[in-house]
C-alpha cells in the first residue's frame, strides 16, 4: 500500500542538514506500522511526507520516492492533486488545532465528507457515528474553541474518520487523551485494522498498542536503526524497552519514585472556594474549589478530558481571573497580576512560549536580567539535550524539543539544573 524508497528530507533551503536521511519501508495493506524514537529524531518529518504534507505544504525538500498503490497502481505522493489524496488518506497530528475548519464540533465532523461531495445521507450517517463512536454525544453543538485539549483531538479523530480513508497516518494521536479516551481510540484503531486500513503511527506510548503493531521502526538521527516484528514488540520487557530508549509497554511496570526534598518552611499556596465561569455561561468550570500547597510540595492535578485541569493551572499562574475565590501566599492575597510575575507555566501547546529566533536566543530571553546572566547557557542546553540543537529556531524543532526549550526559561533564572537527576 505504501513503498518509501530512499526518502531524505531538508528544511534547510540550502539542501543541507537532512532530517530524514535514505529511508525505505513498506507498509501492506490492513498493516499497523510504529514509528518510535528520541524527539527529533523524524518521527513527524517522516509521518508528514507520506501524508504528502512535503511537499505539497510544507516548506521543505525531499529527495527519494513515497509511493501509494491507488486505485490500481503506485503513484508518488507528490503526483496526486491534494484533493485526491484526500479521499485515501487521513491525517491526525498531535495539535488538534492545526486542523480545524469550523467552529462548531458537528460542522467540523461533517466538513471533509462535504468537501469529498458525500450524498446527504452518507454525510449524516458517518457524521451520527462518528460522534458516538468518539464519546462526542452532547458537544456536536458546542464551539471548538471551548472544548479542551483532549476533546479537541477526539473531535479531529472523528473528522477524518468520517471520511473513510483507506490510509491513516497518525502523529501521537493520544497526547491530549485521558485514559478512558485512549482505550477507546485503541478499539478504533483494532477495528480499523480489522477492516484492512493502512496505519502508519508516531508515538513514544507503546503500552495501547500492544497486539496491534504488526512492526515497530525504531529511528535515529534520521534514520532507521532498527525494526522488529510484533512477537518482537510483544517479548519486550522493561529492561528491553530502557535499552532501547523506549517507553514501557506495560504500565503494571511502572515505578514512581518520589523526589528526596522535604517541604520548607515557607508560606504555603492557599486556593480557598476557587471558582470560574465561562462568559455568558451559568455553569461554572471550577466550582468552589479549596485546597493548600507547601513550599517545595508537588501536587498532581488529574482528571478526565473536560473536567477543568487546564482551567485551574491558568487561575493559579494568573492567565485567567476567577469569578469567585481568593488565592494568597500565606497571609498575602495574590490577584491575577500579581501570580503571573511569580509563576512559570508551561502550555501544552509550546509555540505560543517560543519567541526567539534562535533555542540559545530563547534560553537568553529571560526578563528582567539584561546583561547581568549569572547562569551557564550551555549547561542548561547540555541538561535538556538541546546543545546540538542551539542554533535552530525553535518553531523547526520537534513537540518534545519545543517543550525543553520552553523549560529551559525558569531553571536560568533560579540557580539552574542539580548536578544529577
Amino acid at each position: 500500500m505504501i513503498r518509501i524508497k530512499d526518502l531524505s528530507v531538508t528544511y534547510n533551503p540550502d539542501k543541507t542538514g537532512w532530517i530524514l536521511k535514505d529511508v525505505n519501508l513498506t507498509a501492506h495493506p490492513g498493516e499497523c506500522i510504529l514509528i518510535c524514537g528520541a524527539s527529533g529524531c523524524g518521527k513527524t518529518s517522516l509521518t508528514r511526507a507520506v501524508n504528502g504534507l512535503i511537499p505539497h505544504f510544507e516548506k521543505g525538500w525531499r529527495a527519494g520516492r513515497v509511493l501509494v498503490n491507488y486505485p490500481d497502481s503506485y503513484r508518488d505522493v507528490k503526483d496526486f492533486k491534494p484533493y485526491e489524496l484526500a479521499r485515501i488518506m487521513g491525517s491526525v497530528f498531535q495539535d488538534p488545532r492545526s486542523q480545524f475548519f469550523t467552529t462548531r464540533v458537528d460542522d467540523e465532523v461533517a466538513w471533509g465528507c462535504e468537501n469529498l461531495q458525500f450524498e446527504r445521507e452518507k454525510t449524516s450517517e458517518r457524521l451520527n457515528l462518528a460522534i458516538s463512536g468518539f464519546g462526542l454525544a452532547g458537544l456536536g453543538t458546542r464551539d471548538i474553541f471551548e472544548l479542551s485539549n483532549g476533546e479537541k483531538q477526539r473531535a479531529i479523530f472523528a473528522s477524518i474518520w468520517a471520511m473513510a480513508p483507506l490510509i491513516y497516518v497518525l502523529d501521537e494521536p493520544l497526547s491530549n487523551l485521558d485514559p478512558g479516551s485512549v482505550l477507546a481510540l485503541s478499539r478504533i484503531i483494532r477495528r480499523l485494522k480489522e477492516a484492512g486500513h493502512t496505519i502508519v503511527i508516531a508515538e513514544h506510548r507503546l503500552y495501547y498498542l500492544l497486539g496491534l503493531v504488526d512492526r515497530l521502526v525504531l529511528m535515529d538521527r534520521g534514520k532507521i536503526h532498527a525494526c522488529y516484528p510484533k512477537h518482537r514488540v510483544e517479548q519486550m520487557d522493561a529492561s528491553a524497552c530502557k535499552a532501547l530508549g523506549l517507553r514501557r509497554t506495560d504500565l503494571s511496570q511502572l515505578a514512581f519514585n518520589a523526589p528526596s526534598g522535604t517541604t520548607g518552611p515557607g508560606p504555603d499556596l492557599i486556593i480557598k472556594d476557587l471558582e470560574y465561569r465561562h462568559k455568558k455561561k451559568t455553569t461554572p468550570v471550577i466550582n468552589k474549589i479549596s485546597f493548600h500547597i507547601a513550599q517545595g510540595e508537588i501536587l498532581g492535578v488529574c482528571g478526565p478530558n473536560g473536567s477543568g485541569k487546564t482551567t485551574l493551572i491558568r487561575l493559579v499562574s494568573g492567565l485567567l481571573r476567577q469569578t469567585q475565590g481568593t488565592i494568597s501566599l500565606g497571609s498575602t492575597l495574590l490577584p491575577a497580576g500579581q501570580r503571573l510575575k511569580i509563576c512559570h507555566l508551561l502550555l501544552q501547546q509550546a509555540d505560543h512560549q517560543l519567541f526567539a529566533a534562535s533555542v540559545r536566543q530563547e534560553v537568553l530571553a529571560i526578563p528582567g536580567q539584561g546583561d547581568n546572566v549569572s547562569f551557564s547557557v550551555e549547561r542548561v542546553l547540555h541538561h535538556l539535550g538541546l546543545a546540538r540543537l542551539a542554533h535552530r529556531h525553535p518553531q523547526s524543532l520537534s513537540g518534545g524539543a519545543k517543550a525543553a526549550s520552553v523549560h529551559c526559561m525558569r531553571p536560568c533564572q533560579t540557580g539552574g539544573f542539580p548536578d544529577s537527576g
